[in-house]
């Protein structure tokens, strides 16, 4: 017998976990968010809509919240399960407010399903 290796294809791990949570994924160094269709549900965002963010990098908080204004975040779809938008400089504000290690290319942010009072979805790095 033939000393034949064979390779087989994995299956993506990361796929659930945008699918089926509110998630928001960074990739660098483009700054390219993608918004799960979890998230975009738990918000009341659809396609076109604008989203908001919020920091407070004293205490490392950061939240996301609806918003119409013209100088929101606008989503576009990218497939099925996701939205996506780019912003480098709301990327820097993701990295000094949670302190990432920038040499990592993906990051993974779980967002709360229920708003505070003032209708903000608190943003949590794990």
């Amino acid at each position: 017998m033939e000393d034949v290796i064979i390779i087989r294809r994995k299956a993506k791990k990361n796929n659930c976990l945008t699918y089926n949570n509110p998630i928001i994924k960074m990739e660098l160094p483009r700054g390219r968010f993608l918004i799960s269709q979890n998230l975009a549900n738990t918000i009341g965002v659809a396609e076109d809509d604008g989203l908001m963010f919020a920091f407070n990098k004293k205490n490392g908080n950061a939240y996301v919240f609806k918003d119409a204004e013209s100088d929101a975040y606008i989503l576009r779809r990218k497939d099925n399960h996701s939205f996506r938008f780019t912003a480098k400089e709301l990327q820097d504000f993701f990295i000094s407010t949670f302190c990432l290690d920038i040499s990592q290319k993906v990051f993974y942010f779980y967002v709360e399903k229920n708003a505070d009072d003032r209708g903000y979805y608190k943003i949590n790095y794990k």
